[in-house]
This record gives structure tokens, C-alpha cells and sequence, in this order.
């Protein structure tokens, strides 16, 4: 696994810069409010891990997959809710999937989490059939609104602090 440190800042103004950001997301997605759209997509990668914190100006649609080989969380880091696959996800819930089928809604001045850990490193980590359990399914985990929000926190500490520390080490952040 990869130790290199990534971070950053994506701004795009239109949805079909999004799409081209989103990868290894395969999706199709579409503003669906009008008015001018514009994005920032914070991020980190580190251990071969991805986190995101995604802010969209304007209401969007999307289909497609998750990414192949990752197992996929995700929540919201407001008060304000979002459509995944036909349910609410609020502060009381996380999203979680492997490769899946998946369509999505958000609100206008959406802000939201997102976590991509690839199966290799769930395996490594929890074991062939632990991680078989983790990736076989596609579920909406209800949870206290403090744990999601501990979520997002973590999300967006972790990030910030790569972006202010550029010269940091992922090994300060292996799973040993």
C-alpha cells in the first residue's frame, strides 16, 4: 500500500467538471436546481484511504456505481439530509457500500462526508471473513446523531490538518 500523503482542494463550477472530479466514481450526475453551480471538494489520501468532504452550491441527482474495490461511507456533515438509494440519510445515520448500484440526491448548499477504504486493507486489517461481512452488503446504519458527527469530524480534522502539514508522513498514520 502506498504510504505517499495527497491532500488538497477542488473547486469546480459546473456539473461536468464534478463528474470528471468524482473518480474513481462511476456516476452520472445532474443539477437538478437552477442557478450558478460551484464545488469544493476537500481530500486525503493516505494508506491507499480516501476522505472527502464535498460542498455543492445546487440540488443533484446521480447514478452509477461506487467505486470497484472500496468500501464506501458516508453521511452528512450538517443537520441537513440527503436521498441515497431511496433513504433519509440524516446525522443519525451512515451510509455504507462495496461496489454497488447507487443513486443519490442532495440539497441545495449540500455538505457532506465521504470515506473510501479499499478492500485489500479491510482484509489485512479484519480478516478474510470479517471484511466479507463489511463488503457484501449495502446498508444505511442508524446511529446516535453524536456518532456521525464524530464521523465528520474525524472527516474533516483529518483533512484539514494534511492540507496545513503538507510535509506529513502517512506512517504516522499506519494501522499497525
Amino acid at each position: 500500500m502506498s504510504q505517499q500523503v495527497q491532500s488538497g482542494r477542488i473547486d469546480v463550477h459546473d456539473i461536468d467538471e464534478l463528474n470528471l472530479a468524482v473518480a474513481p466514481w462511476q456516476l452520472d450526475m445532474r443539477q437538478i436546481s437552477p442557478g450558478t453551480f460551484h464545488a469544493q471538494l476537500d481530500f486525503a489520501q493516505f494508506n491507499g484511504i480516501l476522505l472527502t468532504r464535498e460542498r455543492w452550491s445546487q440540488r443533484v441527482s446521480a447514478s452509477g456505481t461506487s467505486p470497484v474495490g472500496y468500501l464506501a461511507l458516508a453521511g452528512p456533515c450538517t443537520e441537513r439530509s440527503f436521498k441515497w438509494c431511496c433513504e433519509e440519510i440524516d446525522s443519525q445515520t451512515v451510509i455504507h457500500g462495496f461496489g454497488a448500484d447507487t443513486d443519490f440526491q442532495t440539497p441545495v448548499s449540500s455538505d457532506h462526508w465521504v470515506i473510501l477504504v479499499p478492500e485489500e486493507l479491510l482484509i489485512s486489517k479484519f480478516g478474510e471473513k470479517s471484511a466479507a461481512n463489511m463488503l457484501g452488503k449495502r446498508n444505511v446504519v442508524s446511529c446516535q446523531s453524536r456518532q456521525s458527527q464524530r464521523l465528520a469530524t474525524l472527516v474533516k480534522y483529518t483533512i484539514g490538518e494534511f492540507q496545513a502539514n503538507r510535509d506529513s508522513r502517512a506512517d504516522r498514520l499506519t494501522f499497525d
